[in-house]
């Protein structure tokens, strides 16, 4: 097996072998093999692209493949002694072969597969204090499956970054993402300056995490944080198809507080409020449940939304007259339980943690409001 440097600019010649088949491709200058693979309709074994799961290993000799990431985290399952890289992160230094020791997928139609369109970012918006919203218009439409992803390579930082498509359309030149901002992270913080307009390098659509009408069942998305990018293309699309009208789609979304909430709207079916909060009582619960969702930022408690949430629980599990009687003094308990520990984070926050921390004064706040009721008719019951 020998390399072949080329001049620069010309395309390179790779030859693609598993164990039963050989497959020839061409790569641009410094584009990343997987990329060149699956450009060419070859069905190389992926899952991130991104360097971060080792899914996409192959083989090379010496000399041949540039490693343009070492510390890609996928990196730990490789040997080394034996040749192997990621292909997500290899690029060709001239015409050469590889090794693809897994199972081959499928071969499909070059035309209908990922590919690099050059996009500009035309939107940037934020969702909460650590989320943002951003809007890609593409130089050409592309299609895609509810629930698959691209990678974005942005002009000045190293290397590219999934992200799933929020939106979903049959053939569109617009792309829709939610982005996590990540204390030290590039894109994160390079989305920060606002770049509106700038360039990016966009190759796709990956990803085999898909949903299709026809196969006729019941919708179940889980997901946290910004891990509910696909899910929303998925129940958009699931949405526009009708498939609610025979279907039933249930969403569990998970973060660390109320203000990390987005995409709600003005609809709220239901809240998991407990698990760090306490194992306690229902009432109690309950009581956390009200300081954490029934007071608008500006201090205020919302009868309404109290009334509706505790009425509808109430059709579900009745309160006992006991736990109504005392509903004022827990939520007065869960008002300083949250109070104390957000004064205690506050003065021992250690430096560079990922959680920051939060105004212990709001439930001081809270605490006085309940320390004024004197029964369970202030939150909406009768």
């Amino acid at each position: 097996m020998r390399c072949v440097v080329r001049r620069q600019g010309s395309a390179l010649k790779v030859t693609v072998r598993t164990r039963t088949s050989s497959h020839e491709i061409e790569c641009a200058p410094r584009e990343r093999i997987l990329y060149a693979a699956l450009r060419a309709g070859v069905g190389v074994p992926y899952e991130c692209a991104t360097g971060s799961c080792g899914t996409c290993k192959a083989r090379a000799r010496p000399g041949t493949v540039e490693d343009v990431w070492p510390q890609a985290p996928g990196h730990e399952y490789l040997k080394r002694e034996r040749g192997e890289f990621l292909m997500c992160q290899g690029v060709a230094l001239g015409d050469c072969e590889i090794l693809v020791p897994s199972r081959m997928g499928a071969e499909f139609c070059a035309a209908s597969g990922p590919r690099h369109v050059a996009g500009t970012l035309s939107e940037v918006r934020s969702l909460t204090h650590d989320v943002d919203a951003l809007s890609v218009e593409l130089d050409g439409p592309i299609t895609f499956d509810a629930g698959q992803f691209v990678v974005l390579a942005a002009p000045g930082l190293a290397g590219y970054r999934a992200y799933s498509m929020v939106n979903e359309a049959a053939e569109t030149s617009r792309l829709d993402f939610i982005v996590k901002r990540k204390a030290g992270g590039g894109f994160s913080g390079w989305l920060q300056a606002k770049r509106a307009g700038s360039t990016l390098d966009v190759f796709g659509p990956l990803g085999k995490a898909t949903w299709r009408p026809e196969e006729g069942k019941n919708l179940l998305c889980i997901a946290g944080g910004s891990g509910i990018a696909g899910m929303m293309s998925i129940l958009s699309h699931a949405l526009s198809s009708g498939h609610f009208k025979r279907h039933r789609g249930d969403v569990f979304f998970g973060v660390r507080a109320r203000e990390d909430v987005f995409f709600t709207g003005e609809r709220l079916t239901g809240l998991i409020d407990f698990y760090f909060a306490c194992t306690d009582a229902f009432a109690y619960d309950l009581a956390i449940c009200l300081n954490a969702w029934c007071f608008e930022p500006d201090g205020a408690f919302n009868v309404t939304k109290a009334r509706l949430m505790l009425s509808n629980y109430r059709k579900v599990r009745p309160f006992s007259a006991a736990e109504l009687e005392a509903l004022p003094l827990l939520a007065r308990g869960s008002a300083t339980r949250f109070l104390l520990t957000r004064l205690f984070d506050l003065l021992n926050h250690p430096e560079g943690a990922l959680v920051r921390p939060k105004d212990p004064l709001e439930y001081w706040r809270k605490l006085r409001f309940h320390q004024q009721v004197s029964g369970p008719a202030a939150y909406g019951l009768d």
